[in-house]
């Protein structure tokens, strides 16, 4: 499949559909030509490097990496949802953080894992705030994948000033100023714009580009930080996802890797099991 199949003449028109009726099914019946619009690049260079499997990087990531600010925190946030809310003053399907993990990586390639999660059955906005403003204090770059995060601390302002008003003012000033500082660095931006590997096909979330980069990277795999995550089966290298424990609750075994997983167990921790 090709990133982001539309033709630029009819943005809800697949191409596929006429390559379909003409007979073409490859992708590489696609023609170079043929792509027109935003995302003619990226499907460019998908073409090229799906056909010569090689990987791709460009050497403008490496000039961006220079420009980060020390120490840099690469930073992940879980968060739920419900339809019936289920703490007075949340709305429906209002999305609440309740735990972030933080990774701060100094110049020296020292690196800290900092992490907070939310225990008690409240609207845990506000300490969850609290504790990132902590745990980000000195540092320089903000590292984070898709404007996810950012989507989040935009919309806490205004929960906190809807539920807190009067305590939360120095929280809210302070999302603001991140946000506005430039700090925030998205990396899928960064693999969109300067990396490809056959692996990721058409796609560029975390999920498909971390383990093509993993695979195909034997000096990760004897780092002092990553090498735990290093597991072969049947001859080949697992996903990294797949390497992480199960989690356990009130005996019931719940897989905590992605976020339906997380928005699951917290569920369940907080409020029982449905």
């Amino acid at each position: 499949q090709l990133y982001a199949l539309k033709t630029p003449e009819n943005k809800q028109a697949l191409l596929a559909d006429r390559k379909i009726q003409e007979g073409q099914t490859s992708l590489f019946d696609v023609h170079v030509n043929e792509l027109r619009g935003e995302h003619a690049t990226r499907q460019r260079l998908q073409l090229e490097y799906q056909r010569s499997g090689k990987e791709w990087i460009d050497p403008q990531l490496g000039e961006e990496i220079t420009k980060l600010q020390w120490p840099v925190a690469f930073i992940d946030f879980e968060t739920s949802m419900a339809a019936i809310p289920w703490h007075a003053g949340l709305k429906p399907y209002e999305t609440v953080p309740f735990q972030f993990s933080a990774h701060i990586l100094h110049h020296n390639g020292r690196c800290q894992h900092k992490e907070w999660l939310n225990v008690e059955d409240r609207v845990p906005t506000l300490p969850f705030i609290r504790e990132l403003r902590t745990t980000l204090e000195g540092v320089g770059s903000v590292l984070i994948f898709t404007k996810y995060e950012t989507r989040i601390l935009t919309e806490a302002i205004g929960l906190l000033n809807r539920l807190h008003h009067d305590e939360s003012k120095e929280e809210r000033e302070w999302i603001a100023e991140l946000l506005n500082s430039g700090r925030i660095v998205d990396q899928h931006a960064w693999v969109h714009r300067y990396h490809f590997h056959p692996q990721m096909s058409c796609r560029t979330s975390i999920k498909v580009c971390l383990p093509s980069v993993w695979k195909n990277n034997p000096s990760l795999h004897a780092h002092e930080y990553f090498k735990r995550y290093y597991l072969e089966k049947d001859g080949r290298i697992l996903d990294p996802y797949k390497t992480l424990p199960d989690a356990e609750l009130d005996g019931q075994i719940i897989e905590v890797r992605e976020g339906c997983g997380a928005m699951q167990a917290y569920r369940e921790m907080i409020i029982g099991r449905g």
